[in-house]
């Protein structure tokens, strides 16, 4: 909703909003949200087209040019307040607009999800659009002609989804800064006084020769976190911390801080895993294919979910003991952030396909990571019952074909399987962590393009880390594993299914020899 920005030019726009009478304003009641619209002016027809395409198929939704009246502000707090989902049209326009900006801020901070829509083709969301829609699933837009099967993915994946029973919510009032429940904005209260003292000028603004280490943390983590800025600083590292840099608006500073890291630090607790802000500059650093580098801080504690999933097959260094905080300090230094010390060029991110690829970042393997897999057996993460668990299908987008193929297959056999054209929705690395652990096998579609995947390293990673068979499909002749994908294959029986004349007598034996054996 954008015309606040615009001075509402639209001769369109005004009519349309003069002729709502008071009672027409939805006030929806606890059970009874809406499905929200925020937009850019320039896509009001497909924003139009989406909202009558909704509302043909009984979805409550609020769009602007049907509700807004009286004072605009205190409408676009009714209508992110009382929303159950969120759709952002992503766009240039969208990103430059202070009210979509305030739109999409608003239910970032009341934590209610957010679905971001692709309108403008080549077009990379930056800033706090960046940030906000960081790990999120999308939908692609940009064809007309794509429009019906669009439009039903999106409620198929996204909005029925999301759809809530909710029997009671409450939504705390916000500080100035919109601090609630467990967000924090990045961080806490405090940490903003600290940070409206800073003049614009100590924002540090990077060089491609001369990027920062970013310490990402939630609140409960300051001492720590402090203590290793301070270090670093000592040592000439160039260092972003949000009690030094923060000020403005918290999610185009958290986009730049991310965006203009060499390395994140993420200081891994169960409050940051719990922590809206936390997941964001967490799955930023993913989507940006910014190295990242777990530090550990409680003891016992085993992260789950997307923090699972970012940190998985990575070199982590454990600080739960102060005592030992020099030397477990010069390993941080000498291993993890002089290795990643280089110069940067443009490192935005190209848009990804729905499974958002990226390309590789091998991580050093140490000891340590493999005593955080031994004890994650005992994580409180809901495991399905045996008969509840299923047949994951892990692959790169250029082999969807066959990927697809073997999963009608596998069902047709009464089999239960993941594959993510079907099941995935809502936050990616939340649902390739879901994938992941529910499953009883993992079969791997080998390719050269597979091996390049931050996605699918993550995802092989974590099978190998929670000790689930992992079955390697080969796709492409003469093509040999290397890396990770070499040692997490090696010395399975492996199936090839490069030529598909024999995709039945290759099928019978996966099923046969790899699968219903390890069905328990």
């Amino acid at each position: 909703m954008d015309q606040a920005d615009d001075q509402i030019t639209s001769n369109e726009n005004l009519s349309v909003v003069g002729t709502n009478s008071p009672s027409s304003q939805p006030k929806a009641s606890n059970d009874d949200k809406h499905v929200m619209i925020s937009y850019n002016w320039e896509s009001k027809n497909l924003a139009k087209k989406i909202y009558e395409k909704l509302e043909n198929r009984g979805y409550k939704v609020w769009i602007d040019i049907k509700y807004m009246k009286k004072n605009i502000y205190d409408r676009m707090d009714e209508a992110v307040r009382n929303a159950y989902v969120v759709l952002i049209f992503v766009s240039r326009k969208y990103q430059e607009s202070e009210n979509c900006q305030r739109e999409a801020s608003m239910a970032a901070d009341l934590k209610i999800p957010i679905v971001p829509i692709y309108t403008e083709e080549h077009f990379k969301p930056e800033k706090f659009l960046q940030c906000v829609t960081a790990g999120q699933l999308y939908h692609d837009f940009t064809n007309n002609k794509s429009f019906d099967s669009n439009f039903k993915e999106l409620c198929s994946k996204s909005i029925d989804s999301l759809k809530p029973s909710r029997a009671d919510i409450v939504i705390k009032k916000q500080s100035s800064n919109l601090v609630g429940g467990s967000i924090h904005p990045a961080r806490a209260m405090s940490q903003f006084k600290i940070a409206e003292v800073n003049s614009t000028s100590s924002q540090p603004e990077a060089n491609n020769d001369e990027k920062h280490v970013m310490i990402s943390y939630n609140w409960e983590s300051q001492k720590l976190a402090k203590k290793i800025y301070e270090n670093l600083e000592k040592r000439g590292y160039k260092v972003w911390i949000d009690i030094k840099y923060m000020q403005k608006n918290i999610y185009d500073q958290m986009d730049e801080a991310v965006h203009n890291a060499y390395v994140v630090l993420i200081l891994v607790s169960k409050k940051y895993q719990e922590s809206e802000n936390c997941r964001r500059e967490a799955s930023m650093a993913a989507d940006l294919k910014i190295p990242i580098v777990p530090i550990y801080t409680e003891e016992n504690f085993v992260p789950e979910m997307f923090l699972k999933l970012l940190t998985v097959g990575k070199l982590p260094h454990c600080f739960t003991n102060d005592k030992n905080f020099d030397s477990i300090f010069e390993e941080l230094c000498s291993k993890s952030i002089d290795s990643h010390k280089r110069v940067r060029g443009d490192h935005k991110t190209e848009t990804q396909n729905s499974n958002l690829e990226a390309d590789p970042i091998q991580p050093a393997r140490g000891k340590g990571q493999f005593k955080i897999a031994e004890v994650n057996s005992t994580s409180s993460q809901p495991h399905a019952n045996n008969d509840e668990k299923h047949v994951m299908i892990s692959y790169q987008w250029e082999s969807r074909k066959l990927a697809k193929k073997i999963y009608e297959n596998l069902e047709k056999r009464g089999y239960k399987v993941w594959i993510d054209i079907k099941y995935m929705q809502k936050n990616i690395y939340d649902q390739m962590d879901e994938a992941v652990r529910n499953a009883y096998v993992v079969l791997i579609l080998v390719s050269k393009k597979y091996q390049e995947s931050e996605n699918c390293q993550r995802e092989a990673s974590m099978a190998a880390d929670l000790k689930i068979p992992i079955v390697p499909i080969y796709t492409e002749e003469n093509f040999e594993p290397a890396k990770f994908l070499k040692i997490l294959t090696a010395g399975k029986l492996p199936h090839c299914f490069t030529n598909d004349k024999n995709f039945d007598s290759n099928f019978e034996e996966l099923c046969s020899k790899s699968i219903d054996s390890r069905k328990s």
